[in-house]
């Protein structure tokens, strides 16, 4: 039985594992620090919904976005708060971001609670200047605006010339004035998206898609308890783009 060995999994990621070697058995924790995966709480985030993740959750993407192996974080279960909100750019291909039954309250959610003025995105994807032809994929996590207030957060998941990405199971709640999933392709495209089984509550706008995005396929999901802002009432779809070919199905 030498080089036999046995692990479990525990809510951070970790693996505690026994092995039975030529001296007996080892016990110990395995750490994944890049092999498969980026584990977001070994690398300095805290998912107690009060520590400020922004430095860390920004120097991790910097990371993953370099590395040549791999490119998923995994967030375990816990409420990531961020007091800014994080930009990735459109040279960073093929990211993934994974986290546990993305539904605030019980998953991995990304919060914020911004106190000033300043209108964010809680995540960025891309840029205005170039295109990124190998998108995101975001899976199974959550994203809240906690401020209680009606201003400040303007998206959850913001998508600028980002082609070829798949959100799938997101759930978004709590942003009262803001939009779910937004997505805009001026100065060439967004398109060839999947939003797939999207959870979205309490924001103004669910899904909104500006000038120059298509072949965005919804399939399924909800959108519910929209707000009214300014005397507008909610909207779940916003499809403004030109291009017309965003389907639901």
């Amino acid at each position: 039985l030498k080089g036999f060995s046995t692990a479990t999994i525990d809510d951070s990621g970790n693996a505690a594992f026994a092995s039975i070697a030529s001296t007996g058995v080892v016990s110990g924790t395995i750490e994944d620090k890049g092999g498969q995966v980026y584990n977001a709480l070994q690398y300095g985030l805290v998912g107690n919904g009060t520590t400020d993740n922004s430095t860390a959750l920004g120097s991790l993407i910097t990371t993953v976005c370099a590395s040549t192996s791999t490119r998923t974080i995994f967030f375990p279960i816990g409420q990531y708060y961020i007091a800014t909100g994080i930009s990735i750019p459109s040279t960073c291909k093929n990211l993934t971001l994974r986290g546990q039954n993305g539904w605030p309250g019980g998953g991995s959610v990304i919060l914020s609670e911004i106190i000033s003025d300043q209108a964010i995105a809680l995540l960025t994807f891309g840029d205005a200047s170039n295109t990124n032809t190998n998108g995101p994929t975001i899976s199974g996590l959550g994203f809240r605006d906690s401020s209680g207030s009606t201003n400040q957060v303007v998206a959850a998941i913001k998508l600028l010339r980002t082609n070829g990405f798949r959100l799938e199971q997101v759930a978004i709640s709590s942003l009262n004035a803001g939009v779910g999933i937004l997505m805009d392709g001026t100065g060439d495209y967004t398109q060839f998206g999947v939003i797939d089984q999207p959870e979205i509550r309490g924001t103004h706008i669910g899904i909104q898609a500006l000038a120059k995005t298509s072949g965005i396929q919804i399939l399924g999901g909800t959108i519910s308890g929209l707000g009214t802002v300014a005397d507008a009432t909610g909207i779940g779809l916003d499809i403004r783009s030109e291009e017309r070919r965003v389907g639901k199905e």
